[in-house]
């Protein structure tokens, strides 16, 4: 008989990408004070950081087809996520439209149309929440083509749709005035199109996940050359304008973006067990990822004064630390209420050991009952 059995690389894929996330953000904070004097190397980081949200997004899908692409999705797996999911869309676009009343001031008028923007174009890093949505809306089509069509044609099919969708937007013409070009672009990383590639990418190394950890680390010195030269040529074409898109949404990142995650998905399966600090991250990093903007703005808000003497880059690490240790220590707080679920997201479950009888073969994989196969759930 089967035993329960984990897919423990997905638990530093998650704590990793969280990282990133919060990098990213704590060097733009540093950025956009010493945008002159640290500019350069400074945005080239925060650009290569912004694959984080991507792979982030593309756990969700990885889980669904790892635990469904057999099976099928159960009733009301959708309603069940609008449930968790949206509560905290919603609560934390009140929350940060707060934030910007305080900081910026803003009067009646201005507040209400922050609090539109982050509810109606998720004009604020809650909008992932909204992707994830959508991709567990799109599993059950998408479960039947991959039983109809090889995984080649899906992918061609995505990678056509992704890409011209990201390039028309980077490409294409824009809005003249400020505001309306940010709502213009903010409204584009929303549909499902934009982000395909990576639902399909997540869906079919899920699907196949026995052969996703032998490839994944047999391979990763060879996955891991060529996302440093994809890297490259990201950076490359950003520093000679080529696309001075500074965001996630470049056609460059379709391709990075699924070679980090097989790069750290193979590097975590070469360990048997969950570090600690790895394990505590990825329980909490929903709620780290809604919560970590307010730290670092405060944390920035506050230290100014004395960061105008420390480096860049010490600043950029305090920043990172409050961010990180500050949105954990919210998070558990927040949980134990009642209704903690419903403002910060859903935790993750804790690691289990793999069985001592080996990793199942994908046959395995395949005629193990629902619930036999553990993922951690969370988006």
């Amino acid at each position: 008989m089967l035993k329960r059995v984990e897919v423990l690389e997905i638990y530093s894929v998650r704590a990793i990408a969280c990282l990133m996330v919060v990098a990213l953000h704590s060097i733009e904070a540093v950025l956009n004070i010493r945008a002159s004097t640290e500019g350069g190397l400074g945005y080239d980081i925060a650009l290569l950081l912004k694959t984080g949200t991507p792979i982030f997004v593309m756990i969700s899908a990885f889980v669904l087809a790892v635990s469904y692409s057999s099976s099928g999705a159960p009733r009301g797996l959708l309603r069940k996520r609008l449930e968790v999911l949206l509560p905290p869309f919603v609560v934390f676009g009140f929350f940060y439209t707060f934030l910007d009343w305080y900081i910026y001031e803003l009067n009646l008028v201005e507040a209400s149309w922050e609090l539109a923007k982050n509810l109606f174009f998720a004009d604020f890093h809650g909008y992932f929440i909204l992707i994830v949505i959508q991709f567990v809306a799109l599993f059950p089509m998408y479960r039947r083509l991959a039983n109809r069509y090889s995984a080649v044609a899906l992918l061609a099919a995505s990678a056509l749709i992704s890409v011209v969708w990201v390039s028309f937007f980077n490409f294409g013409p824009m809005p003249s005035d400020e505001e309306n070009m940010r709502l213009y672009v903010r409204s584009s990383w929303i549909p499902f199109p934009g982000w395909l590639l990576y639902f399909a990418v997540a869906y079919h190394l899920g699907a196949a996940v026995r052969s996703t950890q032998d490839m994944a680390r047999k391979y990763t010195v060879l996955v891991a050359t060529t996302a440093l030269i994809v890297g490259a040529a990201l950076v490359g074409a950003y520093e000679l304008g080529l696309n001075d898109v500074h965001s996630s949404k470049r056609p460059e990142m379709l391709l990075l973006v699924p070679l980090v995650f097989v790069i750290v998905f193979g590097l975590a399966g070469r360990a048997k067990t969950v570090p600690t600090l790895v394990a505590w991250l990825s329980k909490y990093s929903f709620g780290i990822y809604l919560m970590h903007f307010f730290w670092i703005a405060v944390a920035e808000k506050t230290l100014r004064p004395v960061a105008e003497h420390l480096p860049a880059w010490i600043f950029a690490m305090i920043l990172f630390l409050v961010g990180v240790s500050f949105s954990a220590v919210s998070v558990q707080i927040i949980q134990r209420l009642p209704f903690g679920k419903y403002i910060v997201g859903p935790v993750g479950r804790s690691p289990r050991r793999m069985t001592d009888e080996g990793a199942p073969s994908e046959k395995d994989y395949r005629r193990a009952r629902l619930g036999d196969i553990r993922v951690s759930d969370s988006p």
